[in-house]
């Protein structure tokens, strides 16, 4: 079994494939923002203070602290959070926590693995 049908089999126990679609989407979302592959959606004002579009936007950003000039991007880091982008896929903050911690895992193996054999 490689890495990536691993990584699913791990994932997919009792969940439905809808389930299971949205925790992959979820996961590659949060390494993307992780990395700054991805950007979360939204735009800056004039004040160079940046706030999420109204497809970003989710509940959990009202108990973020509002952008100001010395905190421009308060929201921003937000939404590159666990918490944020679970919610925002609709799967449970723990469940994404540890689906991107098994991933993580498992590229770790998968790259010392490489580095040992060569």
């Amino acid at each position: 079994m490689n890495t990536c049908e691993s990584y699913q089999h791990k994932v997919t126990m009792g969940l439905a494939e809808s389930e299971v679609l949205k925790l992959n989407k979820a996961v590659q979302c949060y390494m993307d923002r992780k990395e700054r592959t991805e950007h979360p959606q939204g735009q800056f004002d004039n004040g160079g203070r940046w706030y999420p579009s109204e497809h970003e936007a989710c509940t959990c950003c009202e108990y973020i602290r509002s952008p100001s000039r010395g905190f421009p991007f308060s929201l921003m880091v937000h939404c590159r959070t666990v918490s944020h982008v679970a919610q925002l896929f609709g799967v449970g903050k723990s469940e994404l926590r540890k689906s991107v911690n098994e991933y993580k895992r498992l590229l770790d193996k998968a790259e010392h693995t490489v580095v040992k054999n060569q």
